[in-house]
């Protein structure tokens, strides 16, 4: 099911230079790097030479910046990365602006929800990677958990884990994990975040002291850590799908 008219208010968020400086000290982008970090670690060896990060924002999930480019639709987004001394480039999920066969890894967290065509980025994944390339990819699952937030952040769509994976496979992968790495606590954590932002209280965190701001973050992080381990693909809001180019 695709969601036809959904409004994407996201843009939103980057008007706060609070935000910006704070988003990626959130509990779901942490705990999302962690998992996609541990699975890097376990699968590859840490010897690929190129990795792309695709539909990274301001919030890229590479374990690796010095091996990665980075690449995005959005200018902005793009501008703040190059500035950090990040190698960047502007381009879409459904036509990476890069050569076949150019990359040994490639990740893609919380984008394909976004993409009119995502079958194409699919295809376009296993493109620009070399033969037992691999792929890391998280989105959110189960239409029935469908809510305000997905409308405010221009999801058009939630997956079926099962029918992501078969698809990813008939594209001539091979599925080295389906991992469930939600959960219903943080269905109702992330949620209650984007509610607070779309009330404007983003705008207010800033005046909260990094340290403490973090502090709360590490024990959400702890929370819904311990909530993925006791759940299964039925309950999970998000799934990790790590495949490897035939």
């Amino acid at each position: 099911m695709v969601k036809e008219k959904s409004r994407n208010e996201f843009a939103k968020f980057f008007s706060s230079n609070d935000y910006i400086k704070l988003k990626n000290q959130l509990f779901n982008y942490k705990f999302r790097k962690y998992m996609l970090a541990t699975a890097y670690k376990k699968h590859s060896g840490q010897k690929e030479k190129i990795i792309l990060d695709v539909g990274c924002g301001i919030s890229p999930v590479s374990p690796d910046y010095h091996k990665t480019v980075f690449i995005d639709s959005d200018k902005n987004a793009m501008k703040l990365l190059k500035s950090s001394g990040k190698k960047t480039l502007l381009g879409d999920v459904e036509k990476i602006p890069v050569r076949t066969g150019y990359a040994n890894a490639l990740f893609s967290s919380e984008v394909l929800e976004h993409v009119p065509n995502y079958k194409k980025g699919i295809k376009e994944f296993y493109r620009v990677l070399k033969k037992d390339g691999l792929l890391f990819i998280t989105v959110p699952t189960h239409m029935k958990y469908w809510a305000f937030d997905d409308d405010y952040v221009g999801h058009l769509r939630r997956f079926d884990p099962y029918k992501l994976a078969n698809e990813i496979r008939h594209e001539g992968f091979d599925i080295l994990e389906n991992k469930p790495i939600g959960s219903l606590i943080e269905r109702e954590l992330t949620k209650l975040l984007v509610r607070k932002a779309m009330k404007g209280d983003n705008q207010k965190i800033g005046r909260i002291k990094m340290k403490a701001f973090g502090a709360i973050n590490k024990v959400l992080f702890g929370l819904i850590w311990t909530a993925h381990i006791l759940n299964n693909h039925k309950n999970s809001s998000i799934v990790m799908i790590v495949a490897r180019k035939k």
